[in-house]
Parts: C-alpha cells; structure tokens; sequence
C-alpha cells in the first residue's frame, strides 16, 4: 500500500471518497494548517514593515515545518498500525496528533495575532484546519475509552 503522504492532493481526495480505509485522515487537517501557518510566518518575515518580527516568525515558520513532518509521519505509523491490527497504537497515535494539533493550533494564533495583515485569511484557515483535527482526535480518544 502506498502511504497517504505520498499521494497527490488529487489522488488522496480520491481515495477519502471511496470506501477504502485511510488511517491517519485525522492528522491531514493539522498537516495542511501547519503548511499555512508556515507559510503565513514566513510572508510576515519577509515583509519590512514586519522586519522587527523577523526572527520570531521565522521560529514560528521552523516549528510548523518540524510539526508538520511529525504529523506526516503519524500519518505513515498509523497506516503501519492499521495494517498490523494495532488498535493500542492507532490510539496513542491519534492522541499525539491531537497534542500536535492543538500546538500548530497555538502558532497559528500567533500569527493571527502579531502577522501581516494579508496573512489573516492564511492564519484563519490554518487555525480551523488544526481545531478540525484537535476536536476529531479528542472525539476518537473518547470513543476508544
């Protein structure tokens, strides 16, 4: 099987339409927010009248990228996980996407908050994005108790 990270945009919307599994599903969300707010970071670092917020964007632009690695590779030992029957790592993963989530949450904020302004529409989709996989994985660890 190939893994989920590997996949075009296309051919993973493809395949979260049709009846196949796809683990790790709950931690795409939180992977694209993290994208965002990367990228949003970065867009204040680089604009001058926000070059005295440089460097504390560009920290913010090097965690998301960190987390946003982290949550990718969840995704891929999630997929282990479900292809080995795993429930007891499947939870703990879940949970961890949840810790991570509520993290890119907390930086897309911080953008929200200190960034450019033509960075809010960025800043405010990544902050739905990561509260839609923070509140699927607290769902999910419910569930599972």
């Amino acid at each position: 099987m190939r893994s989920s990270a590997d996949l075009t945009l296309r051919e993973y919307a493809e395949e979260l339409a049709s009846l196949a599994p796809t683990p790790g599903a709950y931690a795409v969300p939180a992977v694209l927010a993290a994208s965002l707010v990367a990228k949003a970071a970065r867009q204040t670092a680089a604009s001058e009248p926000f070059s005295a917020l440089a460097d504390d964007m560009e920290a913010v632009a090097a965690e998301a990228d960190e987390l946003r690695a982290e949550l990718l590779a969840l995704v891929e030992e999630d997929e282990r996980a479900f292809e080995q029957a795993e429930r007891d790592a499947a939870d703990r993963l879940r949970l961890r996407s949840g810790d991570l989530s509520r993290r890119v949450l907390e930086l897309a904020a911080t953008v929200a908050e200190r960034g450019h302004p033509f960075v809010l529409r960025e800043a405010a989709e990544a902050r739905s994005l990561a509260a839609a996989s923070l509140q699927h994985s607290r769902r999910e660890a419910a569930l599972s108790a």
